[in-house]
C-alpha cells in the first residue's frame, strides 16, 4: 500500500530533507512549498526533489531547479518576449510552481516545455499539466514562453501521495538536520534524561 500524506506533512518532510542536503533554510522553504504545489495538483514532487538530492549527495547535480526557479519567481529572471531556454535542468518539473507563481504575479499565461512534456500556467492557476511520469530527472531542454492559451484553472487536491521509498529517502537526508543525542544534552533535560522510564 503506498503511504498517503497531507500536504502539510509533505511540505515539512521536504523541507528538512533539502536543508539535509546542505541547502540554505531559505532555499529549502522554497523547496518545500514547491514539492507541496506539486503534490497537491498530482505530480510527484517528491520524488523529482528526492532525484536532485540525490544527484546533489553524489556530486552529479547539474542546473538546480529550486534555484532558477527563485530567481524567476523573484523576478531577477524574467521570461521576455524570447522566452527562456536552459539546458541540463535537473528534476526539471520543480521549476513548474515557480512559474506558476510567476504568472499570478506577473499576470501573464507562461507555456513550459520539458523534453516534449508541455504545461500551460495561467495567473489563476495551471490549465494543462505535464503526466505524472511524463518528466524526467534531468531534462535537455527547457523552454518557457509567454503564452495567450486561455481556460479554467485545474483543481488542486488535499492530500499527497508518496512512494515508501522516497519517503525514507527523504527521512534520511532529514535526518541530516538533527543533533545527536549526548549524556549532556539529556542531563540539561532534553529527552527523558539518562534513565528512561517510560
Amino acid at each position: 500500500m503506498t503511504p498517503i500524506f497531507s500536504l502539510n506533512e509533505t511540505e515539512a518532510l521536504a523541507r528538512k530533507a533539502t536543508r539535509g542536503a546542505d541547502y540554505s533554510w531559505g532555499m529549502a522553504e522554497e523547496a518545500g512549498r514547491a514539492v507541496r504545489w506539486l503534490a497537491g495538483n498530482g505530480l510527484d514532487g517528491a520524488r523529482a526533489l528526492d532525484q536532485l538530492l540525490q544527484a546533489r549527495d553524489r556530486g552529479e547535480a547539474d542546473q538546480c531547479p529550486l534555484a532558477l526557479g527563485t530567481a524567476i519567481s523573484d523576478g531577477a529572471l524574467a521570461v521576455g518576449p524570447e522566452g527562456l531556454s536552459v539546458s541540463g535542468l535537473d528534476a526539471p518539473i520543480l521549476l513548474i510552481p515557480f512559474l506558476v507563481w510567476t504568472a499570478a504575479r506577473t499576470g501573464t499565461t507562461l507555456a513550459v516545455e520539458i523534453d516534449g512534456a508541455k504545461a500551460v500556467l495561467g495567473p489563476k492557476g495551471p490549465l494543462a499539466l505535464p503526466g505524472p511520469q511524463s518528466c524526467p530527472a534531468r531534462a535537455l531542454r527547457v523552454t518557457v514562453t509567454t503564452s495567450e492559451a486561455a481556460g479554467t484553472p485545474l483543481q488542486a487536491g488535499f492530500r499527497a501521495v508518496m512512494c515508501g521509498e522516497t519517503a525514507d529517502s527523504l527521512a534520511r537526508f532529514a535526518h541530516r538536520t538533527y543533533a545527536p543525542a549526548t549524556d549532556e544534552s539529556r542531563l540539561s533535560g532534553a529527552g527523558a534524561g539518562l534513565s528512561d522510564n517510560d
